[in-house]
């Protein structure tokens, strides 16, 4: 891969990675250093729905544009400008009104940084795609993610332990300075153009109309029936316990600066034990690596009970911190490689992304419940039904593997 692919690549996505590590990792902690309801804590879920619905207006990205200078880049361009201004204009105001007078101003800025990243992100994928041959792609999907988890690290975890140092509003300087930084790739690289005719239009009427006879066949795969309720309750509990994690820490005396260095460790624990849980999971089978690694995804959740019961010195809370993190990851190894057997031979991308849409709906939506629940039953007894539900997620998947022994996930895709 040239080089400077790789570098504009890099950049792009570390560059999403850092505003999206400050509203999924530090916020929940800062809104609750700042006395905001964990309830409300659980709705700033809903700051994410761009990236949810970002697939509404992906056709007007690749359409508007294409066949001038620059498609893709000008997308790309625009968008971190309006994210940094938005940013910018966020550090600015006082910090102490933030989260109390400015609070739903604060908010709504925090949308539109998060539609503008989502809508980055389909101009950065698109680039992707243009840019790099089929040989590539493999290191493209690296550098994608390893960027883009270096940016979350440095927005959420980095940026509570640079606050410590230089203060909430001079953090958010930084953090636009580093956007700022990171668009020079951007801006001194050149985008072939697109020939119009290359770019299909599709028709509405004849999409809607294929829309049941493209999926009918992926809905009908064997096992699905026992596949589709795991894909959309396996991570609830998790996606509902993850937002209430660091309000707990806050609650239990851990400064912001704490949290950061133990979600830091954590994060990069969870990293490690992605690839060991890849190569786990093979050994295991699909449906074992599901069962075992759901189940310390259970136990991780019900280790944070502890926390607020007394376990809440630094070695306890980091130890708990690493284990959870690691569950996390495998479990979610487990689940991304599932649905990856369950997609047809010669359709994987469309099945794929139609798991991976209703994946992230079902656990963002449900997750949204989390506050409300945690609000209502205290930290300790939060924590075990989260954990309880996880549980009971796993006795479908023991169902699962008793009823489909003859059925390998891995192999699905190779039968159809």
């Amino acid at each position: 891969m040239n080089p400077r692919l790789a570098l504009l690549l890099s950049s792009l996505y570390i560059a999403q990675g850092l505003p999206s590590g400050f509203f999924a990792h530090a916020l929940p902690a800062l809104l609750r250093e700042y006395g905001v309801s964990l309830t409300l804590i659980g709705f700033a879920k809903l700051l994410a729905l761009p990236w949810f619905f970002k697939f509404l207006w992906a056709p007007t990205i690749d359409r508007l544009g294409v066949g001038k200078n620059s498609h893709y880049r000008r997308w790309i361009l625009l968008m971190q400008s309006f994210g940094l201004l938005a940013l910018a204009l966020l550090s600015l105001l006082q910090p102490e009104n933030w989260f109390s007078d400015n609070l739903p101003w604060f908010l709504l800025a925090a949308l539109f940084i998060n539609t503008c990243l989502a809508t980055q992100d389909i101009a950065t994928d698109a680039l992707a795609v243009k840019m790099l041959s089929v040989q590539q792609r493999g290191l493209g999907n690296s550098i994608q993610v390893a960027g883009y988890k270096l940016g979350m690290l440095a927005g959420g975890n980095g940026f509570l332990i640079l606050m410590a140092s230089v203060g909430l509003q001079d953090g958010f300087r930084w953090l636009a300075a580093g956007l700022l930084l990171l668009m020079i790739p951007v801006l001194f690289f050149r985008e072939p153009i697109a020939h119009k005719a290359t770019v299909e239009k599709p028709s509405i009427q004849k999409s809607s109309a294929n829309l049941w006879q493209e999926w009918r066949p992926l809905l009908i795969l064997p096992g699905m029936h026992l596949w589709l309720p795991i894909l959309l309750t396996y991570k609830i509990a998790d996606s509902m316990a993850s937002s209430m994690i660091r309000p707990l820490l806050v609650d239990s005396g851990f400064s912001l600066e704490r949290i950061g260095h133990v979600g830091m460790a954590a994060s990069i624990a969870g990293m490690l034990a992605a690839f060991a849980g890849g190569l786990c999971a093979r050994w295991l089978g699909g449906w074992r690596a599901l069962f075992w690694f759901g189940l310390l995804q259970a136990i991780g959740l019900a280790a944070w009970a502890l926390v607020p019961m007394g376990w809440n010195s630094d070695e306890s809370v980091l130890g708990i911190a690493i284990f959870e993190q690691m569950a996390d990851a495998t479990s979610t190894v487990a689940l991304f490689a599932g649905m990856m057997g369950f997609c047809r031979a010669g359709h994987e991308g469309s099945d794929y992304t139609v798991q991976m849409s209703l994946f992230m709906v079902a656990s963002g939506t449900l997750g949204l419940a989390g506050g409300v629940i945690a609000e209502w039953l205290g930290a300790p007894l939060f924590f075990l039904t989260m954990a309880g539900l996880a549980m009971l997620c796993l006795c479908w998947v023991a169902r699962g593997a008793r009823i489909s022994s003859a059925i390998d996930i891995s192999t699905i895709n190779k039968q159809n």
